[in-house]
């Protein structure tokens, strides 16, 4: 069974470097929840989220609006994990004391895989591969269980010397060919071979410990592996070899969520009580804090992030959801692909109006200043009702996936604004549009402007029209 909730509402966060910005989402409604499952497809446009105690939800529209639905019927549960495939038509989702359920449409209708028989499982880790075949279900003392055929059958695999220990992180390479399974107060093992086999590995040595938290790419070369109480590692060969990695100085965290993109170069690690997130972007060798709700601790656990990195959800017990980039990302309707000649090319539609009136123009963008890591915006502004200005940017034309308020208003003369953090010798393309309370004008022109060379003392200065 399927209710239809609402649109979602949305705020801004400015985030702590330019490169992100993130706003709540409210499956739920504007209140608080023990938001602790959750996953999405590959191109991050269906997500799949639970609270604890509460109800389940899914979006197909990058988290515009949310549909409850009832797995196990119009009541509360302990909803504790979950997992999709990459189209996100195969969905598992566990109960804790509880069963697992399963769906092949999409969330229309759901089944109890029954995969450990015809018993309430204390259900706890999920992993699901991008092809929707290979199926791993960990439990809290109950047993790892495995399907090859997308959820149609299960068997118990047990890697040597688990039997009756409590499966928690658990997760599968993009293709597949990697399945990792975490034991809190115990060890991490690998398999190649979708469980006939499997191997330990050592982020610490020879050690048991309370693992929270794991993640890898598509191909299962790039790895994160994160403790209880303990410190988060990484790995660039398959978990062959680990270093340690210190976010937040020389101390032990409870780090409980972590994610990787499909091509390895975008991570994202969080902890909890009283936690912070941090970002990476070129394979874990430097790291920035991101803030989705300003300078404020939490206790983060959930996340997901899309196979190409466009967009990143997290979840606070007993809090709030947010997703990245900011929301007007989704609801902007642009019909530069479309055979719609009706339609306005530049139009920012919003899920919501609060009454104002938008902006009736948009900023010139008209000179860009780039050095290697960074690129200086100069733009005219309005002179009217304008709040704010949002600066899109992206790899391609009409590429969106980055964004960021200015926090300036109406203004006459120049306004300029630094965008930092970007990759040396990268095409870039920026465009803006204003705002005016919560209501936005249309994206005004764009622009593309190659960095410099990494370390370069070198200004590249691109002015509009200029052709480059």
């Amino acid at each position: 069974m399927s209710l239809l909730i609402f649109y979602t509402a949305f705020f801004s966060v400015p985030s702590v470097f330019a490169d992100i910005s993130w706003g709540e989402i409210q499956p739920a409604g504007d209140v608080d929840r023990g938001w602790v499952s959750g996953s999405m497809s590959s191109d991050g446009q269906i997500i799949l989220v639970g609270a604890q105690g509460g109800r389940l939800y899914i979006s197909t529209n990058g988290g515009y609006s949310w549909t409850e639905t009832q797995p196990a019927g119009d009541s509360d549960k302990q909803w504790f994990a979950s997992a999709m495939s990459g189209d996100g038509q195969k969905m598992l989702q566990a109960v804790y004391s509880g069963r697992l359920y399963l769906t092949t449409n999409g969330g229309s209708t759901w089944s109890d895989t029954m995969a450990a028989g015809d018993v309430d499982i204390r259900w706890q880790g999920l992993a699901v591969s991008s092809n929707g075949q290979i199926m791993l279900a960990g439990s809290n003392g109950d047993g790892l269980f495995i399907s090859t055929n997308g959820g149609t059958s299960w068997s118990e695999t047990i890697p040597p010397g688990t039997a009756g220990q409590q499966w928690l992180p658990i997760v599968i390479s993009g293709d597949g060919q990697t399945l990792l399974a975490g034991v809190y107060n115990g060890r991490i093992w690998k398999s190649t071979n979708n469980g006939s086999n499997w191997s330990e590995i050592r982020p610490i040595g020879d050690q048991d410990w309370g693992w929270l938290t794991l993640a890898t790419d598509t191909t299962g070369q790039n790895m994160l592996a994160g403790a209880d109480g303990g410190r988060l590692y990484i790995s660039s060969n398959g978990g062959s070899n680990w270093s340690e990695l210190q976010l937040d100085g020389d101390q032990d965290l409870n780090w409980r969520v972590a994610n990787i993109s499909g091509d390895g170069e975008t991570m994202l690690a969080g902890y909890g009580d009283g936690g912070k997130l941090y970002l990476s972007t070129n394979g874990g060798s430097t790291w920035n804090e991101t803030q989705p709700n300003g300078n404020n601790a939490y206790s983060w656990e959930l996340s997901a992030l899309s196979t190409d990195a466009q967009r990143f959800l997290v979840g606070a017990s007993g809090q709030r959801l947010y997703t990245s980039p900011l929301p007007v990302a989704p609801a902007v309707q642009s019909s530069r692909n479309s055979s719609n000649n009706n339609n306005n090319n530049n139009a920012v539609s919003y899920p919501y109006s609060c009454g104002a009136i938008s902006p009736d123009n948009s900023p010139d963008l008209f000179q860009i200043n780039a050095t290697d890591t960074q690129a200086t915006l100069y733009f005219a502004p309005l002179s009217g009702k304008v709040t704010n200005y949002y600066v899109s940017y992206g790899y391609s034309a009409g590429d969106r996936r980055f964004g960021v308020f200015t926090d300036m208003g109406a203004a006459n003369g120049v306004l300029s604004y630094t965008i930092n953090y970007l990759e040396p010798h990268k095409k870039y393309y920026f465009q803006m549009f204003a705002k005016y309370d919560c209501m936005p004008g249309e994206w005004g022109n764009e622009m593309a402007i190659t960095t410099a060379k990494k370390g370069v003392n070198d200004l590249h200065k691109y002015f509009r029209y200029s052709g480059q």
